[in-house]
């Protein structure tokens, strides 16, 4: 589907990532899996990973400000 010269034609792919208590569901996992998504070797214009809280702890939030930071540097 990736040929020199053409617009890839790869499908558009959304990631939903959920999350409710801190507690239960460790920040870094959390963190991890949107680096995992973010780093997969597909087109960036074509993948969306969303973060969903419904918990809306701040322990997440932060941890996934830190994460957004880290992932700049980092995923290609």
């Amino acid at each position: 589907y990736e040929r020199e010269g053409e617009p890839s034609q790869l499908a558009a792919v959304d990631f939903f990532v959920s999350t409710v208590d801190p507690l239960k569901e460790p920040p870094l996992i959390t963190a991890n899996t949107v680096l995992s998504i973010l780093a997969v070797d597909y087109p960036v214009d074509k993948i969306s990973c969303y973060v969903s809280d419904d918990g809306a702890a701040m322990l997440t939030f932060e941890s996934l400000v830190e994460t957004a930071e880290f992932a700049r540097k980092w995923v290609p």
